[in-house]
């Protein structure tokens, strides 16, 4: 006679299916236990990627400051060489700088 849930008495069915539940309920507890270790697992490494690059990002940010400062001191001590050197044209440059700047706010306001 084959074994299937038909034949089988009521009785041994709803054991069958009780031990079927079971089953799946330990099969999905054990599904949420794995699922929550490769979460961690997978959090821990994004975290140490994520701290890894903030510390490339802040040295790399370091560097960059260094180097800007050393351009800005070399070009402040470009500057003040060509000014000691050449005052006359400075001068020049700077009372043009004033100029065009009067001549354009002139022109400014005399279109409202």
């Amino acid at each position: 006679m084959p074994d299937n849930a038909r034949t089988r008495d009521p009785e041994t069915r709803e054991g069958d299916e009780a031990v079927e539940l079971r089953e799946l309920r330990e099969a999905a507890h054990l599904l949420g236990a794995r699922l929550r270790e490769f979460g961690a697992a997978r959090m821990g490494e994004a975290e140490m990627r994520v701290g890894m690059t903030a510390d490339d990002l802040l040295v790399e940010g370091r560097r960059m400051l260094r180097e800007i400062e050393t351009r800005m001191s070399d070009t402040e001590k470009r500057v003040e060489r060509s000014l000691r050197a050449h005052p006359g044209s400075w001068i020049g440059g700077l009372l043009g700088v004033i100029g065009f700047g009067l001549v354009l706010g002139l022109l400014l306001h005399r279109r409202e």
